[in-house]
């Protein structure tokens, strides 16, 4: 598998992206962490309500339980002081839906925080390195594979070179692929190999 280019100007702006990609998700990452945090500070007023609603249900439990001794009206007393036990209920149900909220828009804020920018690159740079490595290792597996996987790259390299070049005066390239100029046969799989910033490997040095 090929990932990076031979060339080096071409291979340094790979490593700059996929440095960048990389450190655009380490980022997310940490801002939603601490996202995350600084949201489920809003949670103290839910746990406040849990609390209080904890103590006043025992408050009022233990006052209905004295209520209940005294004579004649202890009942009634602690009936009415045990009505106190619903409205801890209610503060800590309150609470409780308090939190969740808090929690589930702590953890929605932060999933959207990674989700955008990882959106953006699965859409933008992870496509572009794809197509470079799939182009790449088959370029690279057809040089080594003999002449005429190098003719297929000539024949590739002639369909992407621009009309004006294949119209210049004096200058047939595509009769010399034709005919099996081994000279123009290079020249012209050279050409598609360096546009996806590659060599070929001929034995021969190539600047």
């Amino acid at each position: 598998m090929k990932l990076y280019a031979d060339h080096q100007s071409r291979r340094t702006a790979q490593l700059l992206a996929d440095l960048g990609a990389l450190l655009i998700i380490a980022v997310s990452i940490w801002l939603a962490l601490d996202l995350y945090d600084l949201v489920s500070k809003l949670r103290a007023p839910g746990v406040e309500l849990v609390e209080a609603g904890g103590s006043l249900r025992e408050l009022s439990a233990s006052a209905a339980a004295q209520a209940g001794r005294l004579p004649l009206v202890g009942d009634e007393l602690a009936a009415a002081l045990g009505r106190g036990s619903a409205v801890a209920d209610r503060l800590v149900d309150a609470g409780n839906k308090q939190m969740s909220a808090v929690d589930s828009t702590a953890l929605w804020l932060s999933v959207l925080l990674v989700l955008v920018p990882v959106s953006l690159l699965l859409v933008s740079w992870l496509p572009l390195r794809m197509r470079f490595v799939r182009q790449a290792t088959a370029a690279r597996r057809l040089t080594r594979l003999g002449e005429a996987q190098v003719d297929l790259l000539a024949l590739r390299g002639l369909a992407n070179l621009p009309l004006h070049t294949l119209a210049k005066p004096g200058v047939d390239l595509v009769g010399a692929w034709r005919s099996g100029d081994r000279e123009a046969v290079e020249l012209l799989a050279r050409a598609e190999l360096r546009r996806l910033g590659l060599r070929l490997e001929t034995g021969k040095s190539e600047r």
